[in-house]
């Protein structure tokens, strides 16, 4: 036990003598030299006083200097991670003898109850297995969860119970998860088409973050994360390109002809890039991206009122195409024809709307907006 080097801690911890301290417990300050010197202990009735003076727990009065048990937790994983040799049966048997006499020492240690469930479950294949090995690592699993409720076990648990060849428990605990965590296991904690469809939805998952974090780049409006006013020094030049690679990452989901996912997304994107473009005073590539803009607002409108739209690139298959957006022409055409009133406008739509002013009697500009106008009450 280790009491008596923790008393001594926390006593100078509170800056007072041995004898303060005996005063406070009503022994002598003798008693107290030899409990810090390890050549005795406090009577038991005294160390909920002891803890409650020190603000501690009898658990904690008792426990070991913090670095001494960190350099004893090393010496057990290194010494089962020496048994362990070549990852015989006999070898990870001898190993995982190791982590169960640690945790019996120390039986609430996070680090070490993972190390014995992993030594159990998830560092040898399943022909090695002990009888009784998954069930043993799930009750340790379990009890992490009880300690520190994560992520990491909780797909732990979903995993043992696949291996135990228990799908549907396995699924009911990854339901637990938050969704993206649980979106990733399933890509490998099912199998046939269930996991493909999953590995694709994953896949579809990770671009669509990738295209909604390049919205910093974008000057202010309606899907943005908010930064600094100034960018991070970006140029204009390179907020567009930062956008047009967000473009790029959902383009990798469809193929050319196919139906573009979140098209209404991308068409505010190109929004950004135009106007971007005029703040440098770039007409054309302004009038190439308002042009793109449109197309993708087309593109949007269409797919909402189409039931059967599939993707047709192979690696979007299995899933149904998304959009999520409302209808997009009308909005453009108003942004585009200034029919939104002044009244309501903050401060990016005016100076968005000025940019657009000093183009709007190009040829280009005046056919995009009578194209919108037209499209705006089609039927699709």
């Amino acid at each position: 036990m280790n009491i008596g080097n923790n008393l001594r801690r926390y006593r100078r911890g509170r800056d007072i003598t041995q004898e303060d301290l005996a005063n406070v417990l009503g022994v002598s300050f003798q008693a107290v030299s030899k409990w810090e010197r390890g050549e005795g202990y406090p009577d038991i009735t005294l160390l909920p006083a002891i803890a409650a003076y020190f603000k501690v727990s009898i658990d904690e009065l008792f426990s070991m200097d913090e670095t001494l048990k960190n350099e004893k937790i090393q010496e057990y994983i290194k010494e089962a991670q020496r048994k362990r040799g070549n990852g015989t049966p006999e070898e990870l048997d001898s190993a995982t003898d190791v982590y169960r006499e640690a945790v019996r020492e120390f039986p609430n240690e996070i680090w070490l109850l993972t190390e014995l469930a992993n030594s159990l479950n998830g560092y040898r294949g399943d022909e090695q297995l002990s009888p009784g090995c998954l069930e043993e690592s799930l009750s340790i699993f379990e009890r992490i969860m009880t300690l520190s409720p994560n992520p990491d076990t909780q797909t732990q648990i979903a995993a043992t119970y696949f291996r135990m060849g228990q799908r549907e428990r396995c699924i009911a605990e990854l339901d637990k998860l938050p969704s993206k965590p649980r979106l990733f296991a399933l890509t490998w904690l099912t199998r046939g088409e269930e996991q493909l469809k999953w590995i694709q939805a994953y896949i579809s998952d990770c671009l669509w973050e990738v295209f909604e974090r390049t919205r910093f780049a974008a000057p202010p409006d309606t899907y943005i994360v908010e930064v600094d006013d100034d960018v991070f020094g970006y140029t204009n030049e390179e907020r567009i390109r930062i956008l047009q690679a967000g473009i790029d990452a959902v383009e990798l989901t469809r193929e050319a002809g196919d139906y573009p996912v979140h098209a209404h997304r991308i068409s505010y994107h190109y929004r950004s890039m135009a106007h971007l473009a005029l703040m440098d005073g770039k007409t054309e590539q302004a009038l190439d991206y308002l042009e793109k803009a449109a197309d993708y607002a087309i593109a949007s409108d269409k797919l909402n009122t189409n039931e059967n739209a599939r993707y047709t690139s192979p690696l979007m298959t299995k899933i149904p195409i998304q959009n999520n957006g409302g209808y997009s022409v009308p909005e453009l055409y108003d942004r585009l024809a200034f029919i939104r009133g002044d009244g309501d406008a903050n401060t990016t739509y005016m100076h968005e709307r000025k940019l657009l002013k000093t183009i709007s009697n190009e040829p280009r500009y005046v056919a995009l907006v009578e194209k919108l106008e037209q499209i705006s009450n089609i039927k699709y």
